[in-house]
């Protein structure tokens, strides 16, 4: 019997049902808020701003989540729309989660006249700590599960309970793990403001791409899946990008008489 199992409710109060996907996924928001918290205090800054933050970012990333997720399975949502709003299920694409909470904080950040870029660097590393925490919560719910496989690889990883499958929740969920200290490591960087971000964005791509092999799903262009289709275009973009922005940078603290990155 496997140490960890699918369990979708982690316990009841009376009528009261105890998700482990909405659990994780709460838990993963308020270790993020910590972890920036704890950054912008140790520079002796006001942290008030971070909670407005933290708000908007949580309620944008599940919305635009939850939006992606519906438009590309409408298929499945189009005879019964009440599912739409059914969040316990799971059900939740993480490249529009991303997506909203980066312009939900672009927004903010310039409503607030802060740099959004040093702001994307501090939310970085807690954003891919995040993701290893809900993808224990989407093992626990039995969503977003892999390709049938024989023991020893093969666990109950799947809501279905129907066959042993690659249990690629868990696998997206340690190396997210590493990222994070990667990243956390590298929080001083004296790279360009964004770098971090861009960090993320590039090695998060490369993690789903890899473990996208593995997990069960319509294939796009097989043998590639619609994510990864999408991680491959994020990661081209982002490393681009570094390797551009660092190099002017560079140029540029030079220019001023100036250490890298200083």
């Amino acid at each position: 019997m496997s140490l960890i199992q699918v369990r979708p409710v982690l316990f009841s109060l009376g009528r009261w049902k105890v998700y482990s996907y909405g659990t994780a996924l709460a838990l993963s928001f308020l270790l993020g808020t910590w972890l920036v918290v704890r950054q912008v205090r140790r520079r002796g800054e006001p942290v008030e701003w971070v909670y407005d933050l933290a708000l908007l970012v949580a309620v944008s990333a599940v919305a635009g989540a939850r939006l992606l997720f519906v438009l590309l399975n409408w298929g499945d949502y189009a005879a019964h729309p009440a599912e739409i709003w059914h969040l316990t299920a799971g059900g939740l694409s993480m490249h529009g989660g991303f997506a909203a909470a980066f312009l939900a904080g672009l927004w903010f950040t310039r409503r607030r006249r802060l740099n959004p870029w040093a702001v994307a660097d501090l939310a970085a590393p807690p954003a891919a700590l995040g993701t290893a925490v809900t993808r224990v919560g989407c093992f626990l719910n039995g969503c977003c599960y892999g390709l049938p496989a024989p023991p020893p690889w093969g666990m109950d990883a799947c809501y279905l309970h129907d066959t042993l499958r690659y249990p690629v929740q868990l696998y997206e969920s340690g190396l997210a793990f590493l990222l994070f200290l990667g990243l956390w490591r590298n929080r001083e960087h004296r790279h360009f403001p964004g770098y971090l971000m861009f960090s993320f964005a590039g090695w998060y791509s490369v993690i789903r791409f890899a473990v996208e092999f593995l997990r069960d799903g319509p294939r796009l262009w097989p043998p590639l899946t619609l994510a990864q289709v999408a991680s491959l275009a994020i990661a081209a973009v982002a490393f681009a990008l570094m390797l551009l922005l660092d190099r002017r940078w560079a140029h540029s603290a030079a220019a001023r008489g100036e250490g890298r990155g200083q």
